[in-house]
């Protein structure tokens, strides 16, 4: 008999499966795709199967395992998913055997309606097609990849639509099938916060959003705050489908596990307590060390596998500001004020931990220290893997609407860096900057060698003091002493 079955695909089921296996129970996992795939942690009591099921499919795979409980962790709105692997365990004779791990959904109700006004709710992407046939201006879709086809199946609307997807072959694909141009793609991986959506609506100048109601960790009232803020009308759908199901600490309560036994203080092996045996040829689980980019900060800017790094970590090393961020994500960890490799290699070399994180500001390959902790750590024969990050030039540039392709990027952090080479090998120049001083030495650089250029500078980027200033680099203005910068100049005059 295999212990459980869960069907995942979003991050309560990765999160799910991932206490189940660190309380010593076996798993197999399905996901949708390959994106399904690699967000999850491997596991020594955790087999992944990565590929869609048909209902029939699904029965005899029940059939076959006769497993102990089945999970259904899918996302809220697979509404077809949900009753396909439901009948499939009625047919197989296991509709008691069959669990709904619910998620936590805010309700468009008449309270959410008297916050954002300019919104309407309807039941289905259908009748959402429809509404923006009779409503003007560009559309911003951000229903998912698998509804794009109801939008583009209105003639009328092919050529108004952006969509945002997810970032996969998978979603590439269904998308190319849907008819729509592969220039009315963004592919980025969410929740966004507020002002990365306002960013996106005012680049492709949308004047309708189109959104389901996926609650707080899809991002949902960050998509309408943004809509507000542009003017923009929203569509929203939802089903009024409840998600009747349970929790996770309920489902983890019916199995007998305890909050204290899904700590990952405990290095998961071949346990004395797993009903049944592990995978073949598993091996005991080793101690991972991850080198994670935390982008500029900001939860809703960590990438999935950033945070479910973080998530589990049972140690976590850093300096003070990237150690404060993390802690709130995962209070539990053990938070090592360090960021010089050879302590990280200290205190990891005596410290006892299943996951541990190294955190860097920005991304790992992006003028960061993770090379130098990376180096100490695989000289001592450690394992180590990098896990990037969105840098604070890409959220800069997403910002500010300023491309970086084709632009010199330089960092002048504690960097002696050669500023003439990089202002006349490009026409656009992307910098980090330590503070003012550096500022004032880009501009009367590029006076000097390129006449006057229009300058972008952002202060605090991700945090609740991020500020913006716009101005010419021959009327370059005083500036704060104290935080952490980076600026774009273009638009040289010659």
């Amino acid at each position: 008999m295999t212990e459980i079955l869960v069907f995942s695909g979003t991050s309560e089921g990765r999160q799910f499966t991932e206490r189940l296996n660190a309380a010593g129970r076996a798993a197999v996992c399905f996901v949708a795709t390959e994106y399904g795939e690699i967000v999850m942690k491997p596991h020594p009591l955790c087999e992944i199967r990565q590929g869609r099921l048909t209902p029939d499919r699904m029965r005899e795979t029940f059939e076959a395992e006769d497993p102990q409980y089945i999970v259904d962790a899918t996302h809220p709105y697979a509404v077809e998913v949900t009753a396909n692997i439901r009948r499939a365990a009625e047919e197989a004779g296991m509709a008691d055997r069959y669990l709904r791990l619910s998620r936590e959904r805010e309700a468009a109700d008449e309270a959410l309606l008297a916050r954002f006004p300019d919104c309407e709710i309807v039941p289905d992407a259908e009748t959402a097609a429809a509404r923006c046939c009779a409503l003007e201006g560009n559309i911003f879709l951000t229903t998912g990849v698998r509804e794009l086809a109801k939008f583009m199946a209105h003639e009328e609307l092919a050529d108004r639509i952006t969509a945002r997807i997810l970032p996969s072959m998978d979603s590439l694909r269904i998308a190319a099938e849907s008819g729509i141009r592969s220039g009315a793609l963004i592919c980025m991986e969410g929740p966004f916060d507020t002002e990365i959506n306002v960013a996106l609506f005012r680049r492709t100048n949308a004047r309708v959003m189109v959104t389901k109601n996926s609650g707080a960790r899809g991002g949902f009232e960050e998509k309408l705050e943004a809509a507000r803020r542009c003017g923009i009308h929203t569509i929203i759908i939802d089903s009024g489908v409840k998600d009747r199901g349970m929790s996770g600490e309920q489902i983890l309560a019916l199995l007998g596990i305890g909050t204290a036994e899904t700590s990952s203080d405990r290095v998961p092996a071949a346990k004395e307590d797993v009903s049944g045996p592990a995978p073949a040829g598993a091996a005991p689980a080793e101690p991972e060390i991850c080198i994670v980019g935390i982008g500029v900060g900001k939860r809703e800017l960590l990438t999935g596998e950033a945070l479910a790094a973080i998530e589990r970590a049972d140690v976590l090393i850093g300096a003070a500001r990237m150690l404060e961020f993390a802690s709130q994500i995962n209070p539990r960890a053990k938070a090592f004020r360090e960021y010089a490799p050879e302590k990280v290699t200290e205190i990891l070399r005596t410290e006892t931990y299943g996951t541990a994180c190294v955190l860097m500001s920005g991304d790992t390959g992006f003028f960061s220290g993770a090379a130098g902790v990376r180096a100490a750590l695989e000289t001592e024969g450690r394992a180590v893997r990098l896990v990037p990050g969105i840098s604070s030039l890409v959220y800069f540039a997403a910002k500010t609407g300023i491309p970086y392709s084709e632009a010199s990027v330089i960092s002048l952090h504690g960097q002696d860096t050669d500023v003439d080479s990089a202002v006349l090998a490009r026409d656009r120049l992307f910098s980090i900057l330590t503070g003012p001083a550096d500022i004032a030495r880009v501009c009367a650089e590029v006076c000097r060698l390129r006449g006057n250029a229009r300058v972008f500078v952002g202060k605090d980027l991700g945090s609740a003091d991020e500020t913006f200033w716009e101005f010419d680099a021959a009327e370059t203005p005083a500036f704060p002493e104290k935080g952490l910068y980076i600026m774009a100049v273009t638009d040289y005059e010659r």
